[in-house]
């Protein structure tokens, strides 16, 4: 005895590969918007502390002491988005790393001299720069570990008990 199975018309297959690709890259970036949107409520609470209230000679006397500050005002609310979103702490630090690493790279580049002999970083060019290593360094990131995003991105940390049989958790 056979047994027959019908596939669907090949056009149907393509047009579910493509609402399933696109499905992905929308996932991706709801993701990213998501993490910017946190790390710029970070932001704005520097700006009003440090822009407004505490320190503008100190930033005008140490122009990049705003950096580090800035980048610790950013990192928590972007980290508690991961541990919402069912993030280990592993994954989440490989998160701040990637964040992070790069613009603190242009920094000490700065702070260095090495600014005179690379045309594009200067004080002046330092803070666009910073923030597009930024993103640069997170959306590697997020390409590097997509299929767990995928995965993490239709499940809280509720439901980690829905893992695949086989999958390991972050």
């Amino acid at each position: 005895m056979t047994t027959t199975t019908e596939r669907a018309p090949p056009s149907e297959s393509k047009d579910a590969a493509t609402q399933g690709a696109a499905a992905k890259v929308g996932h991706f970036l709801w993701h990213l918007l998501q993490m910017v949107l946190a790390m710029m409520a970070g932001m704005a609470v520097y700006k009003v502390l440090f822009g407004v209230l505490l320190a503008p000679p100190l930033l005008v006397a140490y122009p990049l002491f705003k950096y580090p500050v800035m980048f610790a005002f950013m990192t928590p609310p972007m980290v508690a988005l991961m541990r919402y979103h069912g993030y280990n702490w592993r994954r989440t630090t490989e998160m701040v790393w990637a964040m992070l690493g790069p613009p603190a790279v242009l920094v000490v580049l700065v702070l260095c001299g090495l600014s005179a002999f690379l045309p594009l970083l200067s004080l002046g060019t330092l803070g666009p720069l910073t923030h597009i290593v930024m993103l640069v360094g997170m959306v590697v990131w997020m390409l590097y570990r997509r299929a767990e995003i995928e995965h993490l991105g239709h499940h809280s940390r509720h439901y980690r008990r829905d893992y695949p049989a086989g999958y390991q958790a972050m």
